[in-house]
């Protein structure tokens, strides 16, 4: 696990350090569209520099987990997509767009690697193990949609 985290800790590292024109424009290019309309850089190549890295990652994501398991079935990763999805919500990312931050997507991730390695040791089923997860989902998204509609009266 020591080998997963230390890349990922080190990529939010740098990249929560240094920022810089490329942070400012897929900022840009995914949130305020009126900046990237206002600043003649080139914010459309910075959309598809976002795409290049996001696959780069996935990329880099799926040959760690066939390295983890030792096997290239197809199929050994389709039940993550809702441990993905909560893990970023539990990290701050807003579901409606906005603002969203690596490392509380990375703390997001930790907590639900917690949790699904406490239900196994539990010998939790698998079936109830997602059961827990789309829990967890609901009240994240809860909690968000509050937080948002606090903020929203202010």
């Amino acid at each position: 696990m020591f080998k997963t985290i230390l890349p990922l800790a080190l990529f939010a590292l740098i990249s929560t350090s240094t920022p810089g024109i490329a942070t400012t424009l897929s900022t840009a290019s995914g949130a305020q569209f009126g900046f990237r309309r206002s600043v003649p850089l080139m914010a459309g190549s910075a959309a598809g520099l976002a795409t290049v890295a996001a696959a780069g990652a996935a990329g880099l994501a799926g040959l760690l987990f066939t390295a983890r398991v030792n096997a290239g079935d197809p199929t050994a990763g389709i039940n993550y997509e809702l441990t993905a999805i909560t893990a970023a919500i539990i990290g701050g990312t807003n579901l409606f767009g906005g603002r969203a931050s690596i490392l509380g997507t990375m703390i997001g991730a930790l907590i639900m690697g917690v949790l699904q390695n406490g239900l196994t040791l539990l010998a939790v089923q698998s079936y109830y193990q997602q059961m827990a997860i789309g829990a967890v989902l609901i009240l994240a998204v809860f909690i968000d949609q509050y937080q948002v509609r606090k903020e929203s009266r202010v």
